[in-house]
């Protein structure tokens, strides 16, 4: 038992056990709710002052639900478990039988919260597939042309629901008050899902009371780009919330000492919102670097998300970047030379955070390679001796095995002209601790709270190595 425990240990640092890969942190860029409490917060967290929150007696949930009520100029605040609990509740308070909500066919309230405005509100989504107009969000034209008047036959038209940011885009301020203008004429309420408000605020310039104040209701998440553990808070009227609390125990979203979690979110707030314009300039370094690996963006960067597919990696229009002006050009899309020969000097690798060469390549045991002299802008290329899999340093009969047999499945067993999936990308990326998100040829990558310059560079290079050394396609 002793020596297998040995073992397990032995293991970790290659296969990211205990959140480490090759001596280094794990970074995983599947989305931003993946974030994990900085020691700062769980120190707060464990001061916290905690009460009854369901008898009111949370001093910290109370603080918490007045300090957002007042960032949004609302008047009340309601702190829930979840953004769909908070989505939902704020919904059905507004919400009701035989009435129907207009919202974007994207949104998450449509798309991903498990059919909850027919369940919880017995009320229908009218979704408009406003990507295909050419304002290409939610309009006021949109939702005149979807709105159900009453009529015996229609479930009549009570909300708008949008999303701010949607798939990590802004939406344009003024549409939201062309959305406004448009449902107020026609009585019907207004409902923000603001799970990554806060990087729509920092995104746009527009700030945080402007961007609530066209909405009844406003669901705001903690726990992505701001990286709290758990929690949205719910903000609108005195007379909504009140209501809302009825739901909320409904729903069995009461809760007791709530103040650990409620002091973790003040935290994040006062020190976390700040530098999220960090996290959006690390997702426009990264896409940069994206496309001239020769992937293609399939939505504007706007704020953290990176939204890409790599089916164009097949018919690359330029030649494959050394290294150097990759890096280079990510950093300085204005002036894509001036920062390479920083790259090109001795010890760039380590002095950037880089991965030493000859570490990157005994690392990667999936490969039959050895080290060869080159020039610092350059990797160590691909052996076509048949070498043993003893030769190649942390290499196991498996990985042996299934570098030779030839599936196309993982990490460079694919030939050139193989349609290169993120499954693969995945799984070549893992053991030095980059998660990324599993799929074909599409998938998003998001920044965050624990992404730092260093970790995308790293990937970067990463992405390099894989493109030009285990699956050459240039």
């Amino acid at each position: 038992m002793l020596a297998m425990m040995r073992a397990v240990r032995a293991m970790a640092p290659r296969v990211g056990r205990e959140g480490r890969a090759m001596g280094r942190a794990v970074v995983d860029l599947r989305s931003d709710t993946v974030t994990v409490p900085t020691d700062a917060m769980r120190r707060v967290m464990a001061s916290a002052p905690v009460g009854d929150d369901v008898m009111g007696d949370d001093p910290s949930v109370r603080l918490l639900e007045s300090l957002v009520a007042s960032i949004t100029g609302k008047e009340e605040g309601m702190f829930v478990a979840s953004g769909t609990m908070s989505n939902q509740i704020g919904l059905r308070v507004q919400l009701g039988p035989m009435t129907s909500l207009i919202t974007d066919s994207r949104s998450h309230v449509y798309q991903h919260e498990a059919g909850g405005v027919a369940f919880h509100s017995q009320a229908q989504v009218d979704p408009v597939r406003a990507e295909r107009e050419e304002e290409g969000f939610l309009s006021g034209r949109l939702v005149r042309e979807s709105y159900r008047g009453p009529d015996q036959h229609h479930a009549v038209s009570s909300g708008v629901s949008l999303e701010n940011t949607l798939l990590g885009l802004l939406m344009p301020f003024p549409l939201i008050l062309e959305v406004e203008e448009e449902s107020r004429r026609r009585g019907m309420f207004m409902h923000l899902d603001g799970a990554r408000v806060w990087n729509a605020v920092v995104g746009s310039g527009v700030g945080m009371r402007e961007m609530c104040r066209p909405f009844d209701t406003v669901s705001l998440c903690l726990s992505k780009g701001l990286g709290a553990p758990i929690g949205s808070v719910l903000v609108g009227s005195s007379s909504l919330i009140r209501r809302a609390r009825l739901f909320r125990k409904v729903f069995g979203g009461g809760w007791r000492q709530a103040g650990m979690l409620a002091a973790a979110g003040i935290h994040a707030i006062e020190n976390h919102w700040e530098r999220m314009e960090e996290d959006h300039e690390n997702a426009r370094i990264l896409s940069r670097g994206l496309t001239a690996l020769g992937f293609s963006l399939t939505l504007p960067v706007h704020t953290n998300q990176i939204w890409l597919s790599s089916s164009s990696l097949l018919s690359p229009s330029s030649p494959f970047p050394s290294l150097p002006s990759l890096l280079s050009y990510a950093l300085s899309p204005s002036s894509p030379g001036q920062n390479e020969g920083m790259y090109q000097r001795e010890g760039m690798y380590q002095n950037e955070g880089l991965y030493p060469r000859e570490e990157l390549v005994r690392h990667h045991s999936g490969q039959r390679m050895r080290v060869v002299k080159t020039e610092a802008s350059t990797y160590p290329q691909r052996s076509t001796a048949h070498e043993s899999s003893s030769q190649v340093p942390y290499a196991s009969s498996s990985s042996s095995s299934s570098s030779s047999s030839g599936s196309g499945s993982g990490s460079g067993s694919g030939s050139k002209g193989d349609e290169i999936t993120f499954d693969e990308l995945s799984d070549f990326c893992r053991p030095y601790g980059f998660i990324l998100p599993r799929g074909q040829c599409t998938a998003r990558l998001v920044t965050h709270l624990q992404t730092t310059r260093s970790d995308i560079l790293r990937l970067l290079q990463l992405l390099h190595f894989y493109l030009s050394h285990c699956r050459p396609l240039f």
